[in-house]
């Protein structure tokens, strides 16, 4: 199972977002009034925050459970094989660089590492979450192996979304916080926070019950 520390940590992080949406609910003006501009950076600087937390829990999450998997010291011959995908990263990357005269063996020398006795590893850089989507969370659970839809309501889907683009129109210039700021008050962004969380607890407890069973095994 996922240690106690890493709940804590996306705990603490989230708090700190609500404590930013509470002081947006006492200083935003009544709907309708007339509202200084650090309020509406405030609520698109909003996106930004709560992506941080969202994308620290997500690789939080996926750290841990990799080295859970690691130290479980499974070989690879008795791990299930969509995990093969990330265990075998060293070897599709040899398979990816090798010389037209090297791709035969280097792709046997793959196929032989899959099934040996030889303890797996998932090595460090070998799940990068950078930008962070629902595709991203399904691929996830695809590679993993947790037999579960990639959202808690698939009808809240388009909150993760609507957090991503919009953190990354932020992030990358395209469009001001201020802009954004104007069009969410804080009880919309209530909302988009409080399925964000349910997201990151629910995929949190998808990978301590994977890991409790023991499902990367065959």
């Amino acid at each position: 199972m996922l240690p106690p520390n890493v709940s804590a940590g996306i705990t603490t992080r989230l708090r700190e977002v609500q404590e930013v949406l509470s002081h947006l609910r006492r200083i935003e003006a009544a709907p309708g009034q007339p509202e200084g501009p650090e309020v509406r950076l405030l609520r698109g600087l909003f996106y930004v925050h709560l992506y941080g937390a969202f994308e620290y829990g997500i690789n939080s999450i996926v750290s841990a459970a990799a080295q859970v998997i690691n130290g479980a010291a499974v070989p690879h011959n008795q791990l299930i094989d969509s995990i093969g995908a990330i265990v075998l990263n060293a070897q599709f990357n040899a398979v990816g660089q090798a010389s037209p005269q090297n791709q035969w063996s280097k792709r046997l020398g793959l196929i032989e590492r899959r099934a040996s006795p030889h303890i797996a590893s998932i090595d460090d850089g070998a799940i990068d979450l950078q930008n962070i989507w629902l595709k991203t969370i399904e691929q996830l659970f695809a590679v993993f192996g947790i037999l579960k839809p990639a959202m808690y309501d698939v009808t809240k889907s388009g909150y993760v979304f609507e957090l991503t683009d919009t953190r990354n129109k932020i992030a990358h210039g395209r469009e001001s916080p201020i802009d954004i700021g104007r069009r969410r008050r804080a009880s919309e962004l209530q909302l988009l926070y409080d399925s964000i969380s349910l997201e990151i607890f629910y995929f949190l407890d998808s990978f301590d019950d994977y890991l409790k069973n023991a499902e990367y095994k065959v």
